[in-house]
């Protein structure tokens, strides 16, 4: 019997030693990147189309005053990536700096450490071209993040953009000014409202994502402009086509939750036009 135990603990023992004497091995978690080249997954027709600062808009949302959006707006606010502009691996992108207009970036598509990022940068206008200040623009649910970096390559901020439906007239250069006015109407205006007109009459007005209204009398369309009215200088400018006369009657404007006010820009007094609400 103890000739039995000792060949049994002898076998224990041995089981321990060479459990402890296997190699090391961890758990790498799935999310953190092994840097390996791979084969870009995104295509230039991916990537086509206009893109507005999510940050923007969602100010928008929260202060619902256009200008004071447009004061925290962040550097880069629009890109826009159209059809027809790629040269060889390279596509022009027109970008708004401060919601104004910028210049042109390039985006290049080559391997790349992320199988749905593509290099975004800076660059030389004559091939070949010397890419810099280079950043990872990344396709992500619907979305294009540009994750930006320090001098010493380590990540800083980002900014997340999303793709927004405009008019034929406003996809040439030059026109960031009235892709963000646009985008306004889309978050602010778009829908149905309730109307009360100064004197007292009213209609259910119907205001579609170009601005375009109905139920609003001669008044035929909505326009804003990222600029301060009024005899505080404190509120947002709008102006309405009259179907008539074809020109804009410029007034000022203020949100307030569920209702908008318009009154004449010029007017010493608040004297309030049109009040519409939801």
């Amino acid at each position: 019997m103890k000739t039995l135990t000792k060949i049994a603990l002898a076998t224990i023992l041995t089981l321990v030693w060479a459990c402890t004497n296997q190699p090391e091995t961890k758990q790498v978690p799935s999310s953190v990147s092994t840097n390996a080249p791979t084969t870009v997954s995104i295509l230039p027709t991916d990537l086509t189309g206009t893109w507005v600062s999510e940050k923007y808009i969602a100010d928008l949302k929260k202060i619902k005053c256009l200008r004071q959006a447009f004061d925290n707006i962040e550097p880069l606010t629009v890109l826009n990536i159209r059809k027809g502009d790629m040269i060889g691996d390279t596509q022009r992108v027109s970008v708004s700096y401060n919601g104004h207009e910028g210049s042109e970036y390039f985006i290049l598509f080559k391997p790349y450490k992320l199988a749905n990022g593509v290099t975004f940068s800076e660059a030389s206008d004559e091939p070949p071209y010397k890419l810099h200040n280079a950043r990872d623009l990344i396709l992500e649910n619907g979305h294009l993040v540009l994750q930006n970096y320090d001098e010493n390559g380590r990540p800083t901020y980002w900014s997340k953009y999303v793709r927004t439906s405009i008019p034929k007239s406003l996809e040439g250069e030059g026109e960031f000014d009235n892709i963000l006015e646009h985008v306004s109407i889309q978050t602010l205006f778009m829908g149905k409202w309730s109307l009360i007109k100064n004197n007292g009459e009213k209609s259910t007005v119907q205001i579609d994502d170009k601005g375009g209204l109905t139920g609003f009398g001669s008044l035929k369309t909505l326009g804003v402009y990222t600029d301060y009215v009024g005899i505080d200088f404190a509120n947002d400018m709008a102006y309405f086509i009259d179907e008539h006369s074809k020109k804009p009657i410029t007034m000022a404007f203020k949100h307030f939750g569920n209702m908008v006010e318009f009154w004449d820009e010029k007017s010493k007094s608040k004297n309030v036009l049109y009040r519409i609400s939801r």
